[in-house]
């Protein structure tokens, strides 16, 4: 297995497991639940800001490293300078 597909496979892993906690952490931030919304309950509570922002920043992260990795494997193939130049426009619009 190359170094590539390693990183790939454990970006995926992190994506994953980074979307079930977001996922987790939004149904559960507070117990109990109705506690996010009806503020006149007595709830424990994530913080919310810290936690927004934490995430955030953590997707933010997985977007460049997601578009960023096709650009080494891009780096190591064998075609005219012009063409790689046409391969990492085309996937760096894809970022926007």
């Amino acid at each position: 297995m190359t170094g590539m597909r390693k990183f790939l496979y454990m970006l995926l892993a992190f994506v994953a497991a980074n979307g079930l906690w977001l996922i987790l952490s939004g149904i559960f931030g507070c117990v109990p639940v109705r506690g996010f919304w009806d503020r006149a309950i007595s709830a424990s509570c994530l913080p919310q800001k810290p936690m927004w922002f934490s995430n955030a920043a953590v997707n933010i992260l997985t977007d460049f490293a997601l578009v960023l990795s096709p650009m080494a494997v891009f780096r190591s193939m064998n075609l005219p300078k012009r063409q790689k130049f046409g391969l990492y426009v085309v996937f760096g619009l894809g970022f926007l």
